[in-house]
Order: structure tokens, then C-alpha cells, then sequence
């Protein structure tokens, strides 16, 4: 499959390596060109590329930026996409640590969006089982702050976690988790930083 990245940060830089690997040709593309992608690319066998190119050249189209800077995206990038495009979002809100606070998201607005068959073939490509927790209104269920966020669990204990996600509590627990993120320092590695997370949420 054609894929393009967006954002080559943690998790973009993660997800177009593994698909690489995985057999599909992948497009990584950033604000600050592909010239600043080159190295990465060499060593991930992906395209460094321009975002038009990622975008219009790709059948699945991954964005991993940070959520506040969804907005600042080019607004015609995706305008003449054909309806078999898929495009998924894996930012994750975090108003106290990085995002600022979006009204429309604290009105109660979903952060992202599951989408079925194609992305479900991706994730087993991934070495991942897919599961499908509903409609959009549903997808509170696995974002910061809940049970199943930020965990390496097996299908049914995910299953479990996510049925067990508590709506009014997730957000402070989203602030807890973001509080222990933080004090550890900017020098935390990831693992580091994941690990502190889900120990302050017990």
C-alpha cells in the first residue's frame, strides 16, 4: 500500500519505519521539507517528501503532529483526495503539557476517529490485533487518561480496559499522568516517560 506520514516525530517516525518493514511504500513528510528528512528516509527505506507529495500520492495518509498544530496544516492539502483515501489522526490532546487548552475538545469533541478495514490490515501488518470500540462518539474510550491508553495488553484484556473507561474521570487522570511525564525531566526517554504515566494512574 501507498502510504504517506506526516510528522516523523515518535510516533510517525515508528509507524512509517515499521511499515517500511513491513512492505509498503511509505512517504514521510514534515513542516520543514524533505531535505530534513533525508537521513531518516536512508535509514528507514521510506521517501522523504514534500506534504503535498505525501498527501497526494498515498492511499492512507497518517497524521502524527501534534494536535495543536493540525490547524496550521496547508488548508488545500487534502482537498482533492478521491473518497478512497483514508486518513487517520494519531495526535492525542494534552492541554496542560503541550496543547493548550481547545475549547471544542473540552466541550466534549473526539480526538480521533477508528476507521475499519483498511487500518485494521495495517495494524496486523504491525504485529497488532485490531479492535473496533464503535463509532466516533466511541473513541474517548482509549485516549489519555483511560485504562486503555498508553498500554501493551492482549486483545481481551484490551477489551476489558476499554469497557472499564470512565468518561468524567479520564481527564484528570489524563492531567496526573501528564504531571508525572513531566517532572521526570526533558531528558526521559520514552519507555521512561510511558512507564511513569501508568504508574501514576495506580
Amino acid at each position: 500500500m501507498r502510504i504517506g506520514v506526516i510528522g516523523a516525530g515518535l510516533q510517525g517516525g515508528t509507524l512509517a519505519k515499521k511499515l517500511a518493514k513491513a512492505g509498503h511504500e511509505v512517504r514521510v513528510a514534515n513542516t520543514r521539507g524533505p531535505e530534513s528528512l533525508k537521513e531518516f528516509a536512508k535509514q528507514t527505506a521510506t521517501i522523504a517528501s514534500a506534504l503535498e507529495d505525501a498527501a497526494t500520492k498515498s492511499e492512507l495518509i497518517i497524521i502524527a503532529i501534534p494536535f495543536k498544530n493540525i490547524p496550521s496544516l496547508p488548508k488545500p492539502l487534502f482537498k482533492d483526495q478521491p473518497d478512497s483515501t483514508t486518513i487517520v489522526d494519531v495526535s492525542n490532546y494534552y492541554p496542560s503539557w503541550r496543547d493548550g487548552q481547545i475549547p471544542e475538545v473540552e466541550a466534549g469533541l473526539s480526538e480521533s476517529e477508528w476507521v475499519e478495514k483498511k487500518v485494521a490490515t495495517i495494524i496486523d501488518d504491525l504485529g497488532f490485533d485490531a479492535l473496533d470500540i464503535g463509532p466516533l462518539s466511541e473513541s474517548w474510550r482509549q485516549q489519555p487518561g483511560t485504562p486503555a491508553y498508553c498500554t501493551d495488553l492482549d486483545l481481551e484484556s484490551l477489551k476489558a480496559a476499554v469497557k472499564a473507561a470512565d468518561r468524567r474521570a479520564a481527564p484528570e487522570k489524563r492531567e496526573e499522568g501528564s504531571r508525572a511525564m513531566v517532572d521526570l525531566g526533558p531528558n526521559a526517554t520514552p519507555l521512561e516517560k510511558v512507564k511513569a504515566y501508568r504508574r501514576s494512574l495506580g
